[in-house]
């Protein structure tokens, strides 16, 4: 069974579902702290909550690529989640 996000973002698992939006407020963070741009960034943030959430068009990949290449840890392997299918 797949855990899927209103963007159509499938994740194996609960865990790899939970995962993602950690990193992405992780990333988000990271971005305002280093003031990127908001054309650049991944995330953005959700006053309601008080967190950061992936962009519509970032996919697990992306997000898990930016976090091991911020904190240089590993947490999501490619396996656990995939990108929508994409209609074009």
């Amino acid at each position: 069974m797949y855990h899927t996000d209103r963007f159509g973002r499938k994740f194996e698992t609960k865990e790899a579902y939970t995962a993602f939006y950690e990193q992405a407020d992780q990333i988000g963070r990271w971005e305002k702290q280093h003031r990127v741009p908001e054309q650049k960034r991944l995330t953005w943030f959700y006053p309601d909550f008080g967190v950061y959430v992936p962009n519509d068009w970032v996919t697990p990949e992306e997000v898990a690529k930016k976090f091991e290449e911020i904190t240089g840890k590993k947490l999501m392997g490619k396996s656990r989640a995939s990108a929508p299918d994409r209609a074009r």
